[in-house]
């Protein structure tokens, strides 16, 4: 690769996006986000290979291993030490 391919800007993209990417990844803890539990358990299904969600009455979802719920509540962070803490979230 040269320095002419890198001073394009799908490159300063790509770069960037990486960047930005990785500083992501180390600011935000696991679980951080408000849905990020749901998020773990629909990508278990996913991956068990159940590509449509189960209805049962008003509700959606399906039937999980205990041991999924118990990882996702684990790796949560306690809500006293979340960043949002405070502003009104």
């Amino acid at each position: 690769m040269t320095l002419r391919a890198l001073n394009t800007p799908e490159a300063a993209f790509l770069i960037i996006g990486a960047l930005a990417g990785v500083l992501f990844i180390l600011v935000t803890p696991p679980f951080g986000g408000a849905d990020e539990p749901a998020h773990w358990y629909r990508a278990y299904q996913v991956s068990e290979g159940t590509f449509r969600a189960e209805r049962d009455g008003d509700r959606v979802g399906g039937l999980l291993p205990t041991s999924l719920r118990l990882s996702a509540s684990h790796g949560a962070p306690r809500q006293e030490s979340h960043p949002l803490r405070g502003v009104g979230w």
